[in-house]
């Protein structure tokens, strides 16, 4: 898989999030905007958060628990990081994707293309969806 697959990856789930709970856009929307955005949701959120969970929770847990162990409660740890969020249905849907991208990740051995579909999520969700598709759901 390469990037760009990755990265069309993210388009559905995105959408999925945003048709449980629209979000509004965090960033300015002009050009400048859009690649600091892009920046900082790949760059550190994604990379931070797919370190934390896949390249060292789920590593180790899967030594421990087995693939899928592993990837399960590598997950529901990164459900319950989103319970910030406020929202039952988010963190049940943020489980849903840690289950995608730690099977991504398990699949592919490759923590660049997991850190691509999360922050390419997170740029449609918060930056380019709540402009561009808010009637899309």
């Amino acid at each position: 898989m390469g990037v760009a697959p990755a990265a069309a990856l993210a388009v559905p789930l995105a959408l999925g999030w945003f048709a449980i709970s629209p979000t509004e856009a965090l960033v300015d929307q002009s050009r400048d905007g859009l690649i600091v955005a892009a920046i900082v949701m790949i760059g550190v959120v994604a990379l931070v958060e797919e370190l934390v969970f896949r390249g060292l929770l789920q590593d180790r847990l899967v030594d421990v628990l087995g693939s899928w162990g592993g990837i399960v409660l590598a997950s529901l740890l990164f459900g319950a990081m989103h319970a910030t969020y406020g929202s039952e249905e988010i963190v049940i849907y943020a489980v849903f994707l840690g289950l995608c991208f730690g099977a991504l990740y398990q699949w592919t051995d490759d923590i660049g293309l997991v850190v691509v579909c999360h922050g390419t999520l997170n740029l449609l969700l918060f930056a380019l969806l709540p402009i561009y598709a808010p009637g899309i759901v």
